[in-house]
């Protein structure tokens, strides 16, 4: 599990170390255009929500985007926190030993055409840009990365269309990907409702990677769960150091590992350079670092925010409320198959579910108050509340069948006041087809509730949640 392109012999990056790089006070684009369609003029459009100063840099504009543009960087009014290179490869030296003579704090480096390339020049090429970044202190994402996002402070230094029209909604979560554009897929779902506040696109990691973004994440208070999408690593050992930071700080990191076929490692290493590695090594490594690996990238996002909105377990139990029969007996189907306890309520909540259930309805555990919640809504928050207060159950699973304008929106309300008035978890399924129905929005966005499109993938978060908080943090043995 190394690579010849990348970081493998320097301690990781601190948060303090990655300041400039990751959370800018000021911003240089070189090589920005006014051409429609330039990364350098999409760069710049994604800036538009960012409060301090944009500095274009190129010689053949006195001005772009109504910005005044600058012929270097050596004529900028102060030195730059954050420098992108928005120039061909054969720029890309240069204007990077430039940047370390305006004193910059980080660098950004969109350029392809290094270690993804199987040849020993370009190769060499990406080492030299490294050597340069870290003799001027200067770390350096990429080279062939989209860039980054940070979400509080309106930062999108990405050549991706239109990040400054994108819903503003902050979230506990930072995504960490080597893979650029499907990372970024991951960092949409906020156009779903989904709160995050870091999209980090790692690429070749000549310098900064994606060890380097988890143990700065580590340390970044507003974070409470990291999403890894990757395909390799320079390091074991550093990543192994970087899970165990990430654990002993309480920061879950789920990480989904591209390349665990044959066929998908070739393209791992002709994509970004990296050694994928065998498959079972790897599930080793992230066992030893604590991360909690899944199988399916559409787990990503889903467990990142599980985790985030869910604390620790305050017991082992799951309730399950569900206006459908049938969505009650998937989950306790899928309950047996990973392994989840559904104990049935105590006498003194069979009692409380009793005054609220129809007599044709459930009132056990998978709990269903049948069709009248359409005609009696309270009867739906009345039962949750009965399964919340019963100390077998640390979280309550809320299987949202049918979506209905009538009653979608109030429901989200219920459920949001009811996962602050106490410390359990409380969990969506949204079962419906109907992916963006009424409420849906709602229980997305919301900091406390984590939302799942499968329940599958659902009691498999809860099973990964256990096992996560039962395993105390170790030091770890160097490999």
């Amino acid at each position: 599990m190394r690579t010849t392109q990348g970081t493998t012999d320097r301690p990781l990056y601190t948060r303090a170390q990655l300041e400039r790089l990751i959370a800018p006070r000021s911003i240089a684009i070189v090589g920005a255009s006014p051409r429609a369609g330039s990364f350098g003029l999409r760069t710049l459009e994604n800036l538009a929500l960012f409060r301090g100063p944009v500095w274009p840099v190129n010689g053949k504009y006195a001005e772009i985007g109504g910005r005044a543009c600058f012929a270097s960087l050596a004529a900028l009014p102060d030195k730059p926190d954050l420098v992108a290179l928005v120039v061909p490869r054969e720029g890309v030296e240069a204007a990077l030993k430039e940047a370390a003579q305006a004193g910059a704090g980080g660098v950004i480096v969109y350029a392809s055409g290094y270690g993804e390339m199987d040849r020993e020049e370009a190769g060499a090429a990406q080492r030299r840009l490294a050597e340069i970044a870290r003799a001027a202190r200067m770390p350096m994402l990429g080279p062939n990365c989209m860039g980054m996002v940070n979400h509080a402070l309106g930062v999108g230094v990405s050549f991706i269309p239109e990040y400054s029209k994108m819903p503003r909604t902050l979230g506990p979560i930072a995504f960490v990907s080597q893979s650029g554009a499907l990372g970024y897929c991951l960092a949409q779902a906020c156009e779903r409702g989904l709160g995050f506040r870091y999209f980090f696109s790692a690429g070749n990691s000549a310098d900064v990677d994606v060890a380097d973004l988890i143990s700065a994440m580590a340390e970044e208070e507003e974070v409470r769960s990291i999403a890894c999408l990757f395909e390799g690593v320079p390091s074991a050992q550093r990543l192994l150091e970087a899970g165990e930071k990430a654990r002993r700080a309480g920061k879950p990191v789920i990480v989904y590992k591209l390349g665990t076929s044959e066929d998908g490692a070739a393209a791992a290493r002709s994509h970004t350079g990296s050694l994928a590695g065998s498959a079972a090594a790897f599930r080793a490594l992230f066992d030893r670092a604590g991360f909690v690996a899944v199988d399916d990238y559409e787990a990503l996002v889903e467990y990142a925010k599980f985790f985030a909105a869910s604390g620790r377990p305050l017991a082992r139990g799951v309730a399950v409320v569900s206006g459908s029969g049938g969505a009650g007996v998937i989950a306790a189907d899928m309950a047996a198959r990973h392994g989840v306890p559904m104990p049935q309520p105590t006498d003194k909540t069979t009692a409380a579910l009793r005054a609220v259930v129809p007599e044709f309805g459930a009132a056990r555990n998978p709990c269903d108050p049948t069709g009248q919640v359409l005609s009696v809504p309270e009867s739906y928050g009345k039962c949750c509340r009965a399964l919340l207060e019963d100390p077998q159950y640390g979280v309550l699973l809320c299987a949202m069948s049918v979506a209905a304008r009538e009653t979608g929106s109030a429901r989200a309300a219920t459920i949001a006041a009811l996962a602050r008035e106490q410390p359990k978890a409380v969990s969506v399924v949204w079962v419906s087809e109907w992916l963006q129905g009424p409420g849906s929005e709602g229980y997305e966005s919301d900091e406390r509730i984590g939302m799942f499109r499968s329940l599958d993938r659902c009691y498999a978060a809860i099973a990964a949640w256990h096992r996560w908080h039962e395993t105390p943090p170790a030091a770890q043995p160097r490999l």
